[in-house]
């Protein structure tokens, strides 16, 4: 980690205190990161209560049927845990210009806060949608149920792939193409759960 520039807001401070400027700068960033924190806990509350009741305000007008099953799957809610992840992305930048090292860190580990999110939403999604399907007659004895767990599946190890590329440097595909070995394997250990899940949905679209 860099020295801190000494014009920080709070190191001179720390100083004058009697603390040394190693002890001085680390007091700074932990003083630094647990305000980003508490404004973005703060951002987070309000931005879930203001979208919540801002969106139920707007469904309270439609007769449609897919957004009361949306909102009370709190799809929306997840949509609105971006928010402190933005300030915080916004806010290290200037508050913790000081120490290039922790703003590298926190940015990482924003991006990967956000894929998780991401993944969170679309479960959520999934969940709806399938709630909406099994309510359609069209869909009556259709499996459904089957359908939406493999496509959770598939948004899970999106995820994991896209959470591990972040974590070791490298790009999603070089990743994927790391995991083609272990997927054979895993192909393996898995084929009768898998055969089992195809039979199943064989059987019931015949």
């Amino acid at each position: 980690m860099e020295q801190a520039n000494i014009g920080h807001w709070a190191q001179n401070f720390f100083e004058q205190i009697g603390a040394d400027p190693a002890t001085a700068e680390k007091l700074t960033l932990g003083l630094d990161i647990l305000i980003i924190l508490l404004i973005s806990f703060a951002a987070d509350r309000i931005a879930r209560y203001g979208i919540s009741r801002m969106v139920k305000k707007i469904i309270s007008k439609t007769r449609n049927a897919w957004d009361d099953i949306f909102y009370e799957q709190k799809v929306f809610n997840g949509l609105a845990h971006i928010v402190p992840a933005l300030i915080i992305n916004w806010s290290t930048d200037f508050a913790l210009s000081d120490f290039p090292e922790a703003v590298a860190l926190i940015d990482q580990w924003v991006v990967i806060y956000v894929i998780f999110l991401i993944g969170l939403v679309v479960n959520r999604v999934l969940g709806a949608i399938k709630i909406l399907l099994k309510q359609s007659e069209y869909f009556e004895g259709k499996p459904v149920g089957s359908f939406i767990q493999l496509f959770g599946i598939v948004n899970y190890i999106f995820v994991g792939i896209f959470i591990l590329s972040q974590l070791i440097g490298e790009s999603p595909l070089t990743v994927i193409g790391a995991f083609g070995a272990g997927t054979a394997i895993l192909l393996l250990v898995f084929k009768d759960t898998i055969l089992g899940l195809v039979a199943s949905i064989q059987l019931s679209m015949n």
